[in-house]
């Protein structure tokens, strides 16, 4: 059990630095880049027909072959989110009608709409942060935050982030060296001592970021001015730019055409 959990942290811990990448020199401004994209997740999360979906895949797949990105990296991060979509989606399998809304919508054998709805639903988890995830992984976290920053209503809560997305992997990384620790001292691999050893990790995890975190936000507002080092540069309206931005609006339009009308 301890070898799955380690596993999960450290995948997680990998995948947050495979989005700490910083680019140095985007084709495109990180500004509308990042908000196109998040628009068109939130989209894409909450709509109910396969042509919404289509949208964002389509989108996601342009930027990776036109911005030359790495398609490795963006295959495994979706891989660990269809390993979520399949742990939330799998009990609609079993529903009669394909909803929850009791313990009497469940059927003890699968259905034609359970499947239906599993299929739905996985694929919109595993589809709607694409978008999101195709501008993080190519511009990096640090230029999504000095894009955020231009706005100075929001210039806290990018600070917050910024201290959260280097905080992660390292405490998760700590996790994964208390679990070694504690694993290597149990004589018995029982699930009671199991259990004890996980519950001690959790409260010694608390303590320890809660520390680390103060060290943290104390070294990094000494190196900047206030709260967080703003950036003052203008939105870069370049060809590819402009072009990126003149398809962005097709894509929502469409996308928010298809969340109106559409039923499948």
């Amino acid at each position: 059990m301890k070898n799955y959990i380690r596993s999960f942290f450290e995948e997680v811990a990998l995948i947050m630095d495979m989005l700490n990448i910083h680019n140095p020199n985007p084709k495109l401004d990180p500004l509308i880049l990042f908000v196109v994209s998040v628009i068109l997740s939130f989209q894409a999360s909450f709509t109910t027909n396969i042509v919404g979906l289509i949208i964002p895949l389509t989108y996601s797949l342009i930027l990776i072959f036109v911005l030359k990105l790495d398609h490795r990296i963006i295959a495994r991060i979706e891989l660990f989110v269809l390993f979520i979509g399949l742990v939330v989606s799998f009990p609609l399998l079993f529903t009669r009608s394909g909803n929850i809304n009791g313990l009497y919508d469940l059927n003890g054998s699968i259905t034609f709409m359970g499947i239906y709805s599993f299929a739905k639903l996985l694929m919109r988890v595993t589809l709607s942060p694409l978008p999101l995830l195709v501008a993080i992984a190519y511009l990096g976290w640090t230029n999504v935050l000095k894009a955020m920053s231009r706005f100075k209503a929001v210039r806290n809560v990018v600070s917050y982030i910024a201290l959260t997305t280097v905080l992660i992997p390292r405490i998760i990384r700590y996790s994964i060296q208390l679990i070694i620790a504690r694993d290597a001292r149990n004589v018995k691999n029982s699930y009671s001592n199991i259990w004890r050893s996980l519950s001690a990790i959790v409260g010694d995890t608390l303590i320890h970021s809660h520390n680390y975190a103060d060290k943290l936000q104390y070294a990094y507002t000494a190196r900047t001015i206030g709260c967080f080092k703003t950036y003052s540069g203008k939105i870069r309206l370049n060809i590819a730019t402009l072009f990126f931005m003149f398809l962005s609006i097709l894509a929502i339009t469409w996308e928010t055409v298809a969340m109106l009308y559409g039923s499948y």
